[in-house]
């Protein structure tokens, strides 16, 4: 039979009785090999497949570095001086508002091995943690008078820590170097030029203290910080804070989400596997109490695989999530637009700063159109800066009673313009009212060819006036927030 196959004449015989078989096998496995490479192509845009694939050679260290840098960038305790303040030529800094979240905290959950959290008491307090004593500082706290200064143990449920409260004080030092000497931060002359705004927790408070120990004179504090203001909400909402159609829209994101991870089970076994903590182990709650732990030097392999996860989700929900944002942040924004006039009719503050939280800057920044990683899921510490100028302005200092005074002339044809910076990147082109008007600094060169200032954009002021008073309701075909917040979607 064997022969009769391998004969020529055999081989023919054989076709002619089998053909039809041998063609139809040969068309399935060319079928299950297109199938294959399409589920392949497909399953490779989620981030399950990387969760659970094994990688091997460079892919996987490739795919390890990534995740590495996740972790770095929410830990975020090595960040580099921004291009705040960096603008020179004929426009002149009139203001900045800040909107910071507080910096690294505890769990807030309990963990089952405390002992994970490298959290190590500094051997003496930190020097602004008795500042309450000292005179006129009582009065500069206001509302928050009662509160410590300074964090008190390393594992406290949602407490700053050492650590945290010492990323904020770099913080203040880099926004130190930006505006002390353009916004004149330690002239009082005319008022004091700095004014604060936090919500009611103790972090937001231990890190306003903390920024502001690096930004100013410590003991200069209460002449150059007006009081305290208590905001009500992580959404700095103050008197209007019920909004219906926000908690709509809160509800339906948070079904989704909870619909799209009971598709992703890989994810699920690894949140429940690497939990610290007894409970429901959500993607996002275990994500944070990793990355708490890991940024205090216990690092976890599961935290770059969340963080990758959660991203991805971010990016999926976004178009659900800017209706919510719209919602949410429009207090604040509005807040901040009024800041921006202020700072065009009086001389101070010149500098405000708003200690919040993560969904405080997620808001802002998704109301906004940023689509950044840093928007969808800020890292301790991050900020969001507005700053104001003016184009045209002259300054000249004159020596008067024994001190320099400057005298402020404004040239004709004089503009306002603002630029919006998220995390020291200046990110204002990314403002779709922006577009049309934007303004390019390029810099100017000094003697020996060196760029001085950096490349900036600058948006006309009338842009974000125009936008929050005629443009911001437009996607819910309202004009006002009380309308848009009674739609039902």
């Amino acid at each position: 039979m064997a022969s009769e196959i391998t004969s020529p004449g055999g081989k023919m015989k054989f076709f002619r009785q089998h053909g039809g078989a041998v063609s139809c096998y040969l068309l399935l496995v060319l079928w299950i090999f297109l199938l294959l490479a399409a589920m392949y192509r497909f399953m490779s845009r989620e981030p399950s497949l990387q969760l659970v694939g094994v990688r091997q050679g460079e892919q996987q260290q490739d795919e390890l570095g990534a995740n590495a840098e996740r972790v770095r960038r929410f830990c975020n305790e090595h960040f580099a001086d921004g291009a705040e303040g960096r603008v020179g030529g004929d426009f002149s800094l009139l203001g900045a508002t800040v909107v910071f979240r507080h910096g690294l905290r505890g769990p807030l959950v309990h963990l089952r091995n405390a002992s994970a959290l490298h959290c190590a008491q500094p051997p003496t307090p930190p020097p602004w943690a008795n500042m309450s004593k000292a005179p006129g500082f009582t009065q500069m706290l206001g509302a928050f008078h009662s509160f410590p200064l300074a964090p008190t143990e390393c594992s406290g449920l949602g407490q700053l820590t050492p650590r945290g409260a010492a990323q904020l004080e770099r913080l203040g030092a880099a926004l130190r170097v930006a505006y002390s000497e353009r916004l004149a931060l330690n002239d009082a002359s005319r008022g004091a030029p700095v004014a604060l705004l936090a919500t009611r927790y103790r972090r937001t408070l231990q890190s306003a203290v903390a920024l502001l120990h690096g930004l100013l004179a410590p003991l200069a504090l209460p002449r150059l910080v007006q009081p305290f203001q208590e905001a009500p909400s992580v959404f700095f909402c103050f008197a209007d804070c019920a909004c219906a159609a926000a908690e709509r829209l809160r509800r339906t994101i948070e079904a989704e989400a909870a619909a799209a991870l009971r598709s992703h089970p890989a994810v699920t076994r690894l949140a429940a596997a690497a939990a610290p903590f007894d409970g429901v182990a959500t993607p996002k709650a275990v994500l944070d109490a990793l990355l708490v732990t890991s940024c205090h030097g216990s690092a976890n392999a599961a935290a770059g695989p969340l963080a990758a996860y959660l991203e991805w989700e971010a990016r999926r929900l976004a178009a659900r999530f800017k209706p919510l944002a719209l919602l949410r942040a429009h207090p604040l924004l509005r807040h901040l637009g009024a800041q921006l006039l202020r700072f065009v009719a009086t001389p101070t503050p010149r500098l405000v700063l708003y200690a919040g939280h993560d969904r405080t800057l997620q808001y802002v920044a998704a109301a906004l159109g940023l689509n950044t990683p840093d928007a969808a899921l800020p890292p301790f510490a991050a900020r969001l800066v507005i700053e104001l100028y003016r184009k045209g302005m002259v300054i000249v200092n004159s020596w008067t009673n024994n001190r320099v005074t400057p005298f402020f002339f404004v040239l004709q044809g004089a503009d306002f313009f603002f630029r919006l910076l998220l995390n020291g990147r200046d990110v204002t082109s990314s403002l779709s009212f922006c577009r049309s008007g934007l303004v390019v600094y390029e810099g100017v060169w000094g003697a020996k060819g060196q760029r001085v200032g950096v490349a900036a954009s600058l948006c006309p002021l009338e842009s974000i006036v125009r936008f929050l008073h005629d443009d911001y309701f437009a996607p819910f075909n309202a004009t006002n927030a009380k309308d848009a917040c009674s739609m039902h979607f």
